[in-house]
């Protein structure tokens, strides 16, 4: 518990530091555009860093609790590029260390918020083994999802912005355990509340390998969001399994990001 805290605060502290030093006026001039900034959109894209505390409820009584630190480049109004690194401890192992760490591109061939299809593009999601199975933080696999994904402006203040992706999930050095090739789809069900704040409902359905269509789960997330500042947001998540026959897992996560251009 010790070593958590401490992790914690070293997170707390890079933040502190971090995020004065990004500080800029409050309206944003993005690609020859004044924006106000709206995170609560997957289709708008900012650069940005994120730092977030995290707790995880793994299959029986394993627990991982940490912080993950995100930073994302738009590398233009349509493409971006992000970079995620979980640091995490195990309660069961005793252990503290680097997870499995992801990268993602998220490209855009349309975007027009004036229309009912509001915009569409693709992404590819890659997560490499990075954290050490055998100490309970990483998967041992490489994960590589390619998707698809569009928007739908049902009112000014709900959009839905449903996906589907392929996903590939290498041999994780398990004996008895071989890659998989399997698909999802989720929803991610934007509503604005008003005062700059915004809840994210996401359902999602996977079949985790097209070989053993009995190896599926269905999953929520439940994301809640607030500009405190016109570049600063502040957000909490919840996320939880309905069906996984490898067993249930929660995680609860609260965040900070700031973003910039």
């Amino acid at each position: 518990m010790h070593k958590l805290f401490s992790l914690l605060s070293v997170t707390l502290l890079i933040a502190t530091l971090l995020i004065p030093l990004l500080s800029r006026a409050q309206t944003e001039t993005i690609y020859g555009k004044t924006n106000e900034i709206d995170p609560s959109k997957p289709s708008n894209l900012y650069s940005s860093v994120n730092f977030s505390g995290e707790w995880q409820k793994l299959s029986g009584n394993v627990n991982t609790h940490g912080t993950r630190i995100s930073a994302s480049y738009a590398i233009s109004e349509k493409n971006l590029l992000q970079v995620e690194l979980p640091f995490m401890y195990n309660n069961q192992s005793k252990k503290i260390g680097i997870g499995d760490i992801r990268a993602r591109y998220f490209g855009l061939l349309l975007k027009d918020d004036s229309k009912t299809i509001n915009s569409f593009g693709g992404s590819v999601d890659v997560f490499a083994p990075t954290g050490s199975i055998q100490n309970g933080l990483g998967t041992g696999s490489w994960m590589i999802a390619p998707g698809v994904i569009g928007g739908i402006t049902v009112t000014p203040k709900i959009l839905l912005y449903p996906i589907i992706s392929y996903v590939h999930v290498s041999q994780p050095g398990i004996p008895g355990m071989s890659e998989t090739n399997g698909g999802s789809f989720e929803i991610i069900s934007v509503f604005d509340l008003g005062s700059d704040s915004w809840i994210q409902i996401t359902p999602k359905y996977a079949i985790n390998d097209f070989k053993n269509n009995g190896n599926t789960n269905f999953n929520f997330h439940l994301d809640w969001g607030k500009m405190i500042r016109d570049d600063l947001s502040i957000g909490a998540e919840a996320f939880f399994e309905v069906k996984n026959k490898s067993g249930l897992q929660q995680s609860f996560q609260i965040s900070i990001a700031k973003f910039f251009q």
